[in-house]
């Protein structure tokens, strides 16, 4: 790529670009309508404010960096600020306004740095990172800039001719006073660029092919303050910046001079009047009801008290819900809206969208994690010119967290309607048949806040689900306020059991429930009942979670068939074998007990005849034989068996 370096310098030939003198007795002007401008202030706590006249460009990322100087309200930085948006959204502000020119105007204090050498410190440029062309280029990539280079004024721009030049004008003829506050207005207007220092023309004539439809610049182009991306530290703009103005007219010089000590005066009076706003929006939390449309405010304090609006502006919308005005929903972020007169609060509604959606209780009930986190809604205050167009200045962002408190909701349980019988039954020694509970599951929305309680049991058979014990809490409670019920059990193995778990921990528990028959060929069935929620059959409310709202007490209930269970001839055959097994056995040491006991009762004889003892002639038996009557009463302290017939409950 081919490139064009123009310099103009201005000293001895500064008569080639004659000042025109300042017409005597005008009259004040009106000045033109900036498109865009942000002005610069000292706010609350003496951090840096920036007002804009409209969102062309967006806010500027870094400003809340920037330092500020109270005694003369205006705000310089040691890093670069940024518009949040790109010239795209300019370019079609200069369209819709039929733009007959480019006009910048910047008012500053400059900090003159004695360097025998000084660098370029940009103070407004117009830049983008991405290559314009093949080749990098003098400017930068930048397609703008207005800087100081000591205490000179230098001015570089990209030009529309074929070779995409890079001019570069100093003005020599001009230095800037050090700490001394000073317009500069540059414009680019039907070929040509002019540069204006406190309303006198210093250059009026260099050349450019400037297109105000700003098509020659990339469109991803931002606005950047006191620095560019690739700047070092020393080519940073140390001065103060005051405010920043561009327009799409450019006015005759003559207008020019003389908007000039308009604008002296009122940015005068406006440094002397100055008064730093103080809006402050409150971030105070708020709690709704989860499944339920709620009312929530949002709103903040004036502690300036000056004569302006104040707007709400949300910047981030809730995820989970929904917020609702007066006008209707807010689908978009950014949206502003007027306060009343007499309020710095704003009523909104909070729609969920989701009814299973909470925040609190953040944890189950046996303490683990649920990572839960409030909804959020971020805004900030504005405060708003009378004509409801300026936003003078804003408080700084805060996000206001919405808590939505549980509900609790019914759960369902999926359970087959028959118990799996295996093939092959690996009953005991005693021969009982076994069935089981399989993939059952209860599904909860409360995510484990809480526990419920769970009954189960079988009319002719025992249950049992040892691997999961610790799972369940079978501790009976004395003073539950319904004495109706209480937890008891043994999960090794009962006919009936009551006990409270959470409900993940209930389909584990009931998808492993071991059933075990007390007879082959009867038809059975486990019954289950559990109830989720306070009162009643249901848990005290200090049984639960802190933070749960319960409407009540659910139930559900359910019946699984078990079928009758036959022994297969090959379980036959080993139990039968089993019956041979204990039947050879006791043929083998029935007779030999026998007879060791008689051996034993001959010896006591014996013993007893020599001591005088012995059967008695009226038919006693001696002391060391236990009577008759002793022997029956024991008997009779034998279990007896007897059938179980269960109802069902």
């Amino acid at each position: 790529m081919k490139l064009l370096l123009f310099i103009a310098v201005w000293s001895s030939n500064i008569k080639l670009f004659t000042a025109m003198s300042r017409p005597c007795g005008a009259t004040a002007i009106k000045p033109t309508r900036p498109v865009i401008e942000y002005s610069f202030s000292c706010g609350a706590n003496g951090q840096a404010d920036l007002k804009t006249s409209n969102r062309t460009l967006g806010n500027l990322y870094g400003i809340e960096s920037s330092h500020c100087n109270p005694l003369d309200n205006g705000i310089s930085s040691k890093h670069m600020l940024e518009s949040s948006s790109s010239i795209t959204t300019m370019r079609r502000a200069f369209l819709q306004s039929n733009a007959t020119g480019l006009a910048l105007e910047l008012w500053i204090k400059p900090t003159i740095q004695k360097d025998s050498s000084p660098s370029f410190q940009p103070i407004v440029i117009i830049a983008s990172d991405q290559h314009q062309v093949d080749d990098i280029f003098e400017c930068q990539l930048t397609a703008l800039a207005i800087g100081l280079r000591g205490d000179l004024l230098e001015i570089r721009y990209v030009d529309n001719d074929p070779y995409q030049s890079c001019r570069i004008l100093l003005v020599r003829d001009r230095p800037l006073n050090n700490d001394e506050t000073t317009q500069i207005v540059v414009t680019l207007h039907e070929s040509q660029t002019s540069v204006y220092i406190n309303g006198d023309p210093i250059i009026t004539s260099a050349p450019n092919s400037f297109m105000t439809n700003l098509t020659m610049w990339n469109a991803d182009s931002t606005m950047r303050l006191f620095a560019n991306r690739q700047s070092m530290p020393t080519d940073i703009y140390s001065g103060a910046l005051y405010q920043v103005s561009i327009y799409d007219q450019v006015d005759a010089a003559e207008r020019i001079q003389l908007a000039y000590q308009e604008r002296l005066l009122g940015f005068k009076d406006a440094l002397a009047n100055y008064g730093p706003l103080r809006l402050v929006a409150s971030p105070k939390s708020a709690t709704v009801v989860q499944g339920q449309s709620s009312t929530i405010h949002v709103g903040g304090f004036n502690q300036s008290m000056p004569e302006y609006e104040v707007w709400i502006e949300i910047l981030v919308l809730p995820q989970h819900g929904t917020l609702l005005s007066e006008k209707g929903p807010i689908r978009d972020s950014g949206i502003s809206l007027p306060l009343q007169s007499s309020s710095l609060e704003m009523s909104f509604f909070y729609r969920p969208r989701s009814d299973d959606f909470f925040t609190s209780p953040d944890t189950s009930f046996s303490g683990k994690e649920l990572d839960l986190s409030p909804d959020v809604v971020e805004f900030r205050l504005l405060a708003v010119g009378n004509d409801g167009d300026d936003v003078l200045g804003w408080s700084e962002p805060v996000a206001k967290n919405i808590h939505v408190q549980h509900v609790n909701r019914p759960p369902t349980l999926e359970i087959a309607k028959t118990a799996y019988v295996p093939p092959e039954q690996s009953f005991g020694a005693w021969g009982y048949p076994i069935a089981y509970l399989e993939g059952v599951q209860l599904e909860d929305p409360d995510r484990n806040v809480d526990r419920v309680r769970v009954d189960v049991w079988a009319n002719n058979g025992s249950l049992a689900f040892s691997d999961y014990a610790t799972l369940a809490d079978f501790t009976p409670r004395k003073n539950r306020g319904n004495s109706n019920w209480q937890c008891h059990g043994d999960p090794s193995g009962s006919r009936n059991m009551t006990f409270l778990a959470e409900p993940d921990s209930v389909s584990q528990i009931l998808s492993s429930l071991r059933y075990e028959g007390f007879f082959w060929d009867q038809e059975d069935a486990i019954l289950i009942r559990m109830y989720d929620g306070s009162g009643g059959a249901c848990l005290d409310e200090d049984e639960h979670s802190r933070g749960t709202i319960h409407d009540g007490c659910y139930e559900i209930i359910a019946k699984v068939k078990v079928p009758p269970i036959s022994m297969t001839e090959k379980e036959f055959k080993l139990k039968n074998i089993s019956f041979v097994q204990i039947s050879f056995w006791l043929m083998v040491f029935v007779p030999i007990l026998a007879v060791l006991y008689v051996v034993q009762r001959l010896r006591s004889c014996v013993n007893s005849c020599r001591k005088g003892g012995g059967v008695g002639v009226d038919g006693s038996i001696g002391e060391d034989v236990t009577s008759v009557e002793e022997f029956e009463g024991a008997a009779e302290e034998l279990p007896q068996r007897r059938e179980i017939h269960g109802a069902l409950g």
